[in-house]
């Protein structure tokens, strides 16, 4: 393995046990085997790691080799244009294929006039 390989894989290994500590951090605080400060400082670590790990986050999710179909996802693209092709995606989706979605006229509307011809008891 690429020293460089090493090195993204570790600090994505201490992000988690990071994270880890982070989520039951209560139970930690709470038995004393971590101190507020401490705490403090694990957080600031996640947000270096993230950091650092950022450049090479796809790449990490590409090395899982799911295919954007399986995922059904437009976020994750190298060249960038992930609001165009989001609004791209929205546009072609069913669900925006009518200004109000016939759910509306099924469910929702029938109840709406069901309550607005009754009489309040108040």
């Amino acid at each position: 393995m690429s020293p460089e390989i090493h090195e993204v894989l570790a600090q994505v290994c201490e992000l988690y046990g990071l994270h880890g500590i982070v989520e039951q951090s209560g139970s930690f605080l709470v038995d004393g085997f971590i101190g507020r400060e401490q705490m403090q400082q694990i957080e600031r670590r996640q947000m270096v790691l993230l950091a650092l790990i950022r450049p090479n986050a796809v790449a990490l999710v590409d090395s899982f080799d799911f295919h954007d179909r399986a995922l059904d996802s437009v976020l994750g693209r190298y060249d960038g244009q992930v609001y165009e092709n989001l609004y791209k995606w929205a546009q072609q989706s069913t669900l925006n294929k009518t200004d109000v979605h016939e759910s509306y006229y099924k469910y929702l509307r029938p109840m709406f006039k069901s309550k607005s011809t009754s009489s309040s008891k108040l």
